[in-house]
């Protein structure tokens, strides 16, 4: 898996039959369930929000998580 925090990109790559590694997904919205990790599952709308608090993007922050948290009672 790679991510990359500025692009707001997570990818996922799986070993093909001849050894090498293939782009398998590349996600930057919604839900994401991570193979061979069952039961786990990443919110990357939430996930992308800490990352625009982490490096001060405040007004991007407040909005993206806004939406991701949309409905959601459950969300602290």
């Amino acid at each position: 898996m790679l991510v990359d925090p500025e692009a707001r990109v997570i990818e996922l790559c799986e070993l093909g039959a001849d050894g090498r590694y293939v782009l398998d997904a590349s996600v930057s919205e919604g839900k994401l369930r991570l193979p061979g990790c069952e039961g786990l599952e990443l919110d990357l709308d939430v996930l992308w929000a800490e990352v625009a608090w982490i490096i001060g993007d405040e007004a991007e922050e407040e909005e993206t998580r806004e939406a991701a948290t949309e409905g959601d009672d459950d969300v602290v």
